[in-house]
């Protein structure tokens, strides 16, 4: 499971995010994408229940042909 620290801090600027970790002094810079998957990841769920998996439910590539 993905522990999202409830410490960060977000910076916006022409659609990238800087995200610092103060925990770790980590920082890293996301597009609007990423940073959409990491504030669902970080958002608390009702009945205290684990944020939805990441994994993939299928194999990330090309499907095997059927024939």
């Amino acid at each position: 499971m993905i522990d999202v620290p409830a410490d960060l801090t977000y910076f916006v600027h022409d659609g990238k995010y800087l995200v610092v970790n103060p925990q770790v002094g980590g920082r890293y810079v996301l597009d609007a994408r990423e940073f959409a998957i990491l504030a669902a990841l970080a958002r608390p769920r009702a009945g205290g229940e684990p944020p939805p998996s990441t994994r993939p439910t299928r194999p990330i590539g090309p499907s095997p042909s059927s024939s």
